[in-house]
């Protein structure tokens, strides 16, 4: 399991100032007047919603933009056949409009407001992000409970193993409605985790894929080594030991920046290092732009085919001893091309948009069956029909 970081007293009172101004009661009215405004101007009731509950702060991840990802796939499969998509903040959380530190197309709404909506009758599925499931137990169960005819689908978005959530969680769900469990990784895409939820298992994958990226050779590369933000109990250690031999590389830590600003800087680096998971974005995109990542090997998320590749280590104390020495072994632009190769065809075998569309796609022909009816709407364009362009943090 992964170790979270404490949390010191300055970074506990700037988290409750923020705190106070997201809970701002005038923010929360003009923020809930935009959100009444659009969903008003989409449609009078809902017969069929998929719903995907997201943090309600301005802040980028992976997960987030995976989750973005799927909601506006979702939205190419299912808009036209009488089903609405809608992004909500999660019961719980302070309110949103929208995400700005990436490009997105995503409005967000308030999840009481959307299924208040809701014809009687109404099928729904939600889309629940799995470290939040027993977050939307205790705040979201209640609302609910007062829709009652509502017939509920719920689907756990398993992107990352280690924060699968408590049987008693999963159960309190399979109380209320039907549920399954979508993943992004292929290393727990397996029957263990099916038979620890109890319910069918779709894998995914994740909108990562090579041709979103801007590819550069290693003659176009500089000296820079990326280093993901994660928590690692001997971060300091780790990279106090590395730069201390590597004295002619730039280590830039993923801090502070644009995903766009995040992607121009991966196509300039050679290298990336990813304190995370092992299998995230800090390893698969700078590959995808023409580097090489470096990683230990974590049988929770690579399978067995990446344990041989370049730059991958058993260990810290493998990756301490050895990358200042691969490093330096493939700073030249044969060795380099040869060992960012074989680490891209791996991945670029595993990692396919058009798969990840079938993926999705069959996930919904089995789970949310499509209705044949002819479609009423589309909701990406409700929000221009109001005006509602305007941005609130």
């Amino acid at each position: 399991m992964t170790t979270k970081p404490p949390i010191s007293l300055a970074r506990r009172c700037i988290r409750a100032a923020k705190d106070t101004w997201l809970l701002n009661p005038l923010r929360r009215w003009i923020i809930k007047r935009k959100q009444r405004q659009y969903i008003e101007a989409c449609d009078a009731h809902f017969r069929r919603l998929v719903i995907f509950l997201v943090p309600g702060y301005d802040i980028i991840s992976g997960g987030i933009m995976s989750i973005i990802s799927i909601s506006d796939e979702t939205d190419k499969i299912l808009s036209s056949h009488d089903t609405d998509i809608f992004v909500c903040s999660l019961p719980g959380e302070p309110p949103l409009l929208r995400y700005t530190k990436f490009i997105n197309k995503a409005f967000l709404c308030d999840f009481q407001m959307v299924i208040s909506r809701c014809d009687k009758d109404a099928n729904l599925l939600i889309h629940i992000p799995e470290d939040y499931v027993s977050q939307f137990i205790r705040h979201g169960l209640d609302q609910l409970k007062q829709y009652k005819s509502l017939k509920y689908n719920f689907n756990i978005m398993l992107q990352n193993i280690d924060y699968i959530p408590h049987k008693i969680d999963i159960d309190i769900l399979k109380d209320i409605g039907s549920i399954s469990v979508t993943t992004a990784h292929k290393a727990y895409a397996d029957s263990r985790v099916e038979e620890l939820f109890g319910c069918k298992l779709w894998h995914l994958s994740t909108f990562v894929s090579p041709e979103q990226y801007e590819y550069r050779s290693y003659e176009n590369k500089k000296n820079i080594v990326i280093v993901s933000p994660d928590y690692h109990h001997n971060r300091s250690k780790i990279l106090e030991s590395l730069m201390s031999v590597l004295h002619e590389y730039e280590f830039i830590v993923v801090r502070k920046m644009t995903y766009q600003q995040y992607k121009s800087l991966i196509a300039e680096a050679k290298f990336s290092l990813t304190f995370g998971e092992g299998l995230d974005g800090y390893f698969v995109e700078p590959i995808f732009s023409g580097g090489i990542g470096c990683a230990v090997f974590n049988e929770r998320f690579f399978t067995e085919s990446y344990r041989n590749l370049p730059c991958m280590y058993s260990s810290w104390e493998e990756l301490i001893e050895m990358l200042p020495r691969d490093i330096k072994a493939l700073n030249n632009q044969v060795k380099y091309t040869q060992a960012h190769l074989t680490q891209f065809n791996l991945l670029a075998s595993n990692y396919s948009y058009q798969e990840y569309q079938r993926n999705l796609d069959d996930f919904y022909r089995e789970r949310f069956p499509i209705s044949h009816s002819n479609g009423v709407k589309d909701l990406k364009n409700c929000m221009d029909s109001i005006g509602m362009l305007s941005r609130i943090k």
